[in-house]
């Protein structure tokens, strides 16, 4: 066997896998037309999920510049896409191998059909293939749209999806806020301190609206607006995302029944016999 047929060592070949994606990578930022170069990069994106050559990060940075993240979510969410498009998307950004791809795939199905079963309102299209499929992959992703920031922010505030959704993305829909909203003065609470203090004196008030965390969340956002209008606002879908915890816990803090104003009578009344 001569040199040039001794075989290549795995470090060797995972050097000239990496140097064909950054070729790959190279030829998708040259694109002027964006739906050109967002196919480039997905298909660069898919063989860096085969091979694990390089972090998503600069994958993106490669194709979009300083701050790539952020670039490719704002193109990705700006118009309604399919479902397959949308599934593929969060798929070829999360999954962290190509084993996974085909579980991530199915578990997106699922917790998009659950969502239509739940009455979101962020479908567009023909919807009929949701009515009547019964699991995921029953679905015909091509016949449905659907609006890819409502849809990931649905995903996000679901803890039993939240994990389908890429760090990248959560990341980008992740309110943006200054640790101070005033001066710089230290000390100074954030919009979510702030929210979260009103919840809890709305809550011991008995001020909260405990049957729609959503309702709740309109308040909020509305009290915040007015009472601090130089502080970063924060839309009634963020406070659902960021409190949904708390609020669950001051709202069974809330129905439990008080015994203050009861003899012992009615206490064991209420109670019943121990």
């Amino acid at each position: 066997m001569t040199d040039s047929e001794q075989p290549i060592d795995r470090a060797t070949a995972d050097a000239i896998e990496r140097g064909h994606l950054r070729l790959q990578l190279m030829e998708a930022s040259r694109e002027k037309q964006e739906y050109l170069r967002t196919a480039k990069l997905l298909i660069a994106l898919r063989q860096n999920l085969m091979f694990s050559l390089l972090p998503l990060e600069e994958c993106l940075t490669a194709v979009y510049g300083a701050d790539g993240s952020r670039r490719f979510w704002e193109i990705q969410l700006s118009r309604p896409m399919t479902l397959d498009t949308f599934v593929r998307r969060l798929v070829v950004t999360g999954a962290d191998s190509e084993s996974g791809f085909e579980p991530r795939q199915m578990a997106l199905r699922a917790a998009i059909l659950e969502a239509h079963q739940m009455g979101e309102t962020w479908f567009r299209g023909d919807t009929s293939t949701l009515v009547t499929a019964r699991y995921g992959n029953q679905v015909q992703g091509d016949a449905v749209t659907v609006i890819p920031r409502l849809a990931a922010e649905w995903l996000i505030c679901n803890p039993l999806w939240c994990h389908l959704v890429p760090s990248s993305l959560a990341g980008f829909l992740q309110p943006q806020e200054p640790p101070n909203y005033s001066t710089g003065a230290p000390g100074r609470p954030t919009s979510r301190q702030l929210v979260e203090i009103e919840m809890e004196r709305r809550a011991t008030a008995g001020e909260m609206i405990t049957a729609s965390m959503a309702q709740e969340a309109a308040a909020l956002s509305a009290w915040l607006k007015r009472e601090h209008p130089g502080a970063p606002q924060m839309t009634p879908k963020t406070i659902q995302c960021v409190m949904a915890s708390r609020y669950r816990t001051l709202k069974s803090q809330t129905q439990l029944p008080h015994f203050e104003g009861f003899d012992s009578r009615k206490a064991a009344e209420f109670c019943g016999p121990s």
